[in-house]
C-alpha cells in the first residue's frame, strides 16, 4: 500500500474506551499508515475523504484483517459490507469476509469527495475488523 495524504473527516465519533471483551457492538475508526481500520459496530460507519480534485484514478483494496483464534471460532465473525461514493454517487455495495477481498478502481476525475460506508453485513458485528487501503493512485494533471 502506498502512503497518500488525504484529509479524512469522520462522521461518527470513534469509541474512546474499550472493555477487556473488545469492541463488541461499538464502532471504531483508526487511520493508519497503510490504510484505515473500521469496526462498523451495529450501525453503518462512514469516513469521508476530501480529495480535492487531486486524483484521476484510485485503486482501493478492502479486506477483513487476520482474526485471532477466538474470532475464528465464530462462524458469523469477520464479515462487512462496503459501499463507496465518489461525489455522492454510489459505486455499488459489496461484501468482504475473512476469505474474500474486494478491489475497487475508481474514476475520481474532478471528484472532491470519497466516502467509505461500512456495515456489519450479517447483523453480527463481532470481529468485523475491516481494513481499506490505497493500492495505487494516479494524480490529476
Amino acid at each position: 500500500m502506498r502512503k497518500t495524504k488525504i484529509t479524512a473527516v469522520q462522521k461518527n465519533k470513534p469509541t474512546k474506551t474499550r472493555t477487556q471483551k473488545g469492541l463488541g457492538n461499538k464502532f471504531d475508526i483508526k487511520i493508519k499508515e497503510d490504510g484505515i481500520f473500521i469496526h462498523p459496530g451495529g450501525q453503518p460507519t462512514e469516513v469521508v475523504f476530501r480529495i480535492g480534485k487531486k486524483f484521476q484514478k484510485i485503486h482501493l483494496v478492502a479486506f477483513i484483517t487476520e482474526l485471532p483464534d477466538s474470532g475464528l471460532t465464530d462462524p458469523m465473525a469477520g464479515t462487512a459490507g462496503i459501499e463507496l461514493f465518489v461525489d455522492g454517487k454510489s459505486q455499488g455495495h459489496r461484501s468482504v469476509d475473512r476469505l474474500t477481498n474486494q478491489s475497487f478502481l475508481l474514476d475520481c476525475t474532478q471528484a472532491t469527495e470519497l466516502k467509505v460506508v461500512v456495515d456489519c453485513a450479517n447483523g453480527n458485528a463481532n470481529w468485523d475488523h475491516f481494513h481499506i487501503g490505497i493500492a495505487q493512485e494516479s494524480q490529476a494533471q
